[in-house]
């Protein structure tokens, strides 16, 4: 005997195909391909279920072509950022900051293209390069607001960050910020080749602060976890220092 679905069995169905076409987490929208992928699905969607939809259909359409093509904006901004860059980061290499920040000849600077092109990955790194020019050049404020608008989803670029926000606040004489940071740039994604550099000065903030013993803890970590470091024998002499110091 074939059994009748129940109301809240269809209900359920119902919620599960509408949940497949307008997912709750977007985790889709980074992708344009995807999403016109999505976009597909949602007109076939529409189309077998119409009087459900009903008056919703067309805002919905709109909005999701609405970010395809927003998303397709953004990619070919990235990559006109990223040729725009090539002349600054190599101004940047070069020693030569002013050039990198303000551009010259043909090209832009780092900051004309972190503010034309806001919101772009191009545009992301173009902070990072901003403040280490900044902070080279003694702009201590320009630089802190420069690398709080970096972010990256890659680890080791973003412990580098940490680091950079450590070594302005170290030149503002903010040791308890800069040790916040040194802490954070040495925990994440630890590694024998940048890790050292982070604890050496994660132990120079603390001892501004008088805490030999931290200092000296840090500074063992190197010379015990990370013995083949390059950093290792300096770091040796630095513990024996804050061990000395907190007697």
């Amino acid at each position: 005997m074939k059994l009748e679905k129940t109301p809240n069995e269809e209900v359920n169905k119902q919620a599960s195909t509408e949940n497949d076409i307008f997912p709750t987490e977007p985790t889709f929208m980074e992708n344009p391909e995807v999403l016109s992928e999505r976009f597909e699905k949602t007109e076939e969607f529409l189309e077998k279920n119409r009087n459900l939809v009903g008056g919703i259909a067309a805002g919905v359409l709109v909005v999701v072509a609405g970010l395809f093509f927003f998303y397709n904006y953004k990619k070919t901004q990235n990559e006109e950022a990223q040729k725009e860059m090539f002349q600054a980061v190599y101004a940047f290499e070069a020693d030569s900051l002013k050039k990198a920040l303000q551009g010259g000849g043909t090209g832009q600077g780092l900051e004309a293209i972190a503010d034309e092109y806001s919101g772009t990955d191009a545009a992301n790194l173009a902070e990072f390069y901003i403040a280490v020019a900044q902070l080279k050049q003694g702009k201590l404020d320009e630089a802190l607001e420069a690398i709080g608008k970096f972010s990256s989803k890659d680890d080791l670029l973003q412990a580098r960050a940490y680091c950079i926000t450590g070594d302005i606040y170290m030149e503002k004489g903010s040791f308890s910020e800069a040790e916040a940071n040194y802490k954070k740039a040495a925990d994440l994604a630890p590694n024998k080749y940048l890790t050292p550099n982070y604890l050496l000065k994660l132990g120079l903030a603390q001892e501004k602060q008088n805490n030999f013993a931290g200092a000296a803890q840090t500074y063992a970590t190197v010379t015990t976890k990370y013995f083949d470091a390059a950093e290792a024998a300096e770091a040796k002499k630095y513990q024996a220092r804050a061990e000395q110091m907190a007697q």
